[in-house]
């Protein structure tokens, strides 16, 4: 089996990522880098990869190529882009046109988020937001409520930006 010290961006085909949950790579410790002639080509750490990476080769109607990385080096590749692919408009996008109070009124009665399954897209939104100041290193995070909307603000440098508007949808940088 083939051996790499390092996995870099431009290794990996972030569409293989589209459909993968970062639970599912990162409990399996593999990481699908790209698709070549019949093959899946994918990192993996130990047989746990090996088996997760040979159910989606099957399932992509593909040969699996596994090429051996250490654990910690795809851990960090799978942080690298997944936090890559959680922005918070990516995944405004998966709910455009909904409007978040609707939403809201949905549910009959208080629920753990962790317990939800259905409402992936406001888990997914959360957590894209909490991604999202860390990555604009924003020292809080401001949640406007209002009769029929949010605002969403992140405070950079001491200076409040939006970030969400949930009336219009719409994410500004």
């Amino acid at each position: 089996m083939e051996t790499v010290d390092t996995i870099k961006d431009d290794d990996i085909d972030h569409s293989l990522l589209k459909n993968l949950p970062l639970s599912f790579v990162k409990s399996n410790v593999f990481l699908p880098l790209r698709s070549q002639e019949s093959e899946l080509l994918g990192a993996v750490a130990d047989s746990r990869g090996i088996f997760a990476l040979r159910d989606l080769a099957r399932k992509m109607d593909l040969h699996p190529h596994p090429v051996e990385a250490k654990e910690d080096v795809i851990i960090d590749a799978i942080n690298r882009i997944y936090s890559q692919t959680s922005r918070v408009n990516e995944v405004m996008g998966d709910i455009k046109g909904e409007d978040l109070s609707m939403i809201a009124t949905e549910f009959e009665s208080p629920q753990d988020l962790l317990e939800l399954t259905e409402e992936a897209p406001i888990i997914r939104l959360l957590n894209a937001m909490l991604m999202e100041a860390v990555k604009e290193k924003a020292s809080d995070i401001h949640i406007e409520p209002y009769e029929k909307g949010v605002d969403v603000r992140f405070r950079v440098d001491g200076i409040l930006n939006k970030v969400l508007i949930s009336t219009m949808l719409l994410y500004q940088e």
